[in-house]
C-alpha cells in the first residue's frame, strides 16, 4: 500500500519546513521522507475497508521504524514529523492528494 518513490524530487528548505508548520527540524535536516498511503488500498484488504485502514497505518509505522533504525545505524539523527499541511506536503512529493495522501515526515541528518 505504500509506494516508494524513484527518484529524489528537489526541494526548497524553505519550502518544506512551511509545509511542516515553521519547524527547523523540517527544514534543517540533509532529508525528509514523506510517506504516503493510496486511498484506494483500504477497501482492496479482504477483511474489510476498517481493518485495510488499521493495515495500510501499521504499515506506514512499521516504514517510519525501519528509518529510525536504520538512521541509528548510520549514526544520523532522525525525528519522524506527524504535524504538517496536507495541501503542501502533497505538492512537495509532486502528488494528487484526492487519490493518494501524505501521513508522516520522516527527519533525517546529523546530530548537533
Amino acid at each position: 500500500m505504500l509506494r516508494a518513490s524513484t527518484g529524489a524530487v528537489p526541494v526548497r528548505r524553505a519550502c518544506t519546513r512551511a509545509a511542516a508548520l515553521n519547524r527547523d527540524v523540517s527544514g534543517d535536516v540533509a532529508a525528509v521522507f514523506v510517506l504516503t498511503i493510496a486511498r484506494a488500498g483500504f477497501t482492496r484488504d479482504p477483511a474489510g475497508a476498517a481493518r485495510g485502514y488499521r493495515h495500510t497505518f501499521l504499515e506506514v509505522g512499521m516504514t517510519g521504524e525501519r528509518l529510525y533504525l536504520k538512521a541509528g545505524a548510520l549514526g544520523l539523527g532522525v525525528c519522524a514529523v506527524g504535524t504538517f499541511y496536507d495541501d503542501e506536503a502533497a505538492a512537495l512529493v509532486g502528488i494528487d492528494p484526492t487519490p493518494e495522501w501524505p501521513v508522516h515526515f520522516v527527519t533525517l541528518g546529523w546530530p548537533a
